[in-house]
């Protein structure tokens, strides 16, 4: 039927809700920086209807999710009251300053992965070094630790 909505009615469908949840896998990408999210990580999620009217679910790694703005507290956000203690204090931190938040995990993010490149460069170099007695070519020490400085 098409009757008027009372109104105290819920919010239509189409309104986006949020939920913070751990990844339960490491397939979801972050709609914010496009990188994969880790299986464990905290996570935001937007849902919303879709075009096709399906709900669908947007997810950003906390530090690149922007604060609703309908809450008035990050424990009003769904999922919060079932996140460990330590990780409620990190979205309360994410809360009270977004900024400074997103500075210091994507600080840490960035590391983490020029680390990751760094070891696999390694690596690789390592399995594909001459043996021993060939060519004086190649050998450690080289370009790696330069990069950006992360002065204050």
């Amino acid at each position: 039927g098409c009757e008027a909505q009372p109104e105290d009615a819920p919010l239509p469908a189409t309104m986006s809700a949020h939920t913070i949840e751990y990844a339960k896998s490491n397939r979801a990408t972050c709609k914010g920086c496009g990188n994969k999210i880790d299986k464990g990580a905290l996570r935001m999620g937007t849902t919303f209807e879709s075009a096709a009217g399906y709900d669908m679910t947007q997810w950003r790694h906390l530090a690149c999710a922007k604060k609703p703005k309908k809450y008035l507290g990050a424990d009003e956000i769904a999922g919060y009251d079932s996140l460990k203690p330590t990780d409620q204090g990190q979205v309360r931190a994410w809360w009270d300053d977004p900024a400074s938040f997103a500075a210091a995990h994507k600080d840490a993010a960035v590391a983490d992965a020029v680390a990751a490149v760094v070891d696999a460069d390694a690596q690789s170099r390592a399995a594909s070094a001459p043996a021993p007695d060939q060519g004086r070519e190649g050998g450690e020490g080289g370009g790696e630790g330069g990069g950006e400085g992360g002065g204050e």
